[in-house]
């Protein structure tokens, strides 16, 4: 078997000196470089394997599924009733409604309820308090104040005695409607006694409903004195 020769050295090795020092530092360096060569291609194949085997597991998952889907399906379009037609309906042909066409009829629309407003006492005479009480004929009530402490004359002071009676006749409702309704703008501050007991004031209620209240004077010392209101659901 034949020796390898190292080829001659380049470099200028001085006398005395057997071996070069670069040629071993090249030699280690090229080394390493072939080494370095080599992993990095066997990691490139490494990754290229891996990533065909992950595309080929995703291809074989996504087909599993879409069979097991189309299985499910047509299990389901073989397995489901059908519903039976009456015998009318099939018979009769289908009418196509244009909806520039249709009509609503008074049945096809949902109205609210009416609100119920109605007095809370009986027929004739009811005491409500302090002197104050009040009579019923029908529809039409009549509230009588002829006492010291509440006939008047004065607006302010009309008002409080409505906002305090009403809702004893016509109970919650009025009540509430009243609450709403800003102190002072109840009653109008001119006319108590000379237009109102003609033409009336009128009380909102919910629902669309009012209350119309005519006050009642008889003649006092200082001019006349309201007395008494009469109060009835408009129409």
């Amino acid at each position: 078997m034949s020796e390898r020769i190292a080829p001659p050295c380049p470099h200028d090795v001085g006398p005395g000196i057997p071996v070069c020092l670069r040629c071993r530092k090249e030699k280690l360096v090229e080394s390493r470089e072939r080494r370095r060569r080599a992993l990095y291609a066997t990691a490139a194949v490494a990754l290229g394997v891996a990533t065909i085997g992950a595309a080929g597991a995703a291809g074989m998952l996504d087909s599993e599924l879409r069979a097991a889907g189309l299985a499910i399906a047509a299990q389901t379009t073989r397995t489901a009733p059908q519903p039976a037609l009456d015998e009318s309906v099939q018979s009769t042909p289908a009418v196509e409604i244009s909806s520039d066409t249709a009509l609503v009829t008074p049945a096809s629309v949902t109205t609210p309820p009416a609100v119920e407003l109605a007095t809370t006492i009986g027929e004739g005479r009811t005491p409500l308090r302090g002197g104050i009480y009040a009579e019923r004929r029908g529809d039409d009530v009549t509230v009588h104040f002829d006492t010291p402490l509440t006939r008047t004359r004065r607006p302010e002071k009309f008002e409080g005695l409505l906002r305090e009676t009403l809702p004893l006749i016509y109970g919650a409702l009025v009540d509430s409607a009243i609450a709403v309704i800003p102190v002072g703008s109840l009653v109008p501050a001119q006319g108590l006694t000379t237009e109102l007991p003609t033409q009336g004031l009128y009380v909102p209620v919910a629902g669309g409903r009012t209350l119309r209240v005519w006050p009642e004077t008889r003649p006092g010392e200082d001019g006349p004195l309201v007395v008494r209101y009469r109060v009835a659901i408009a129409p």
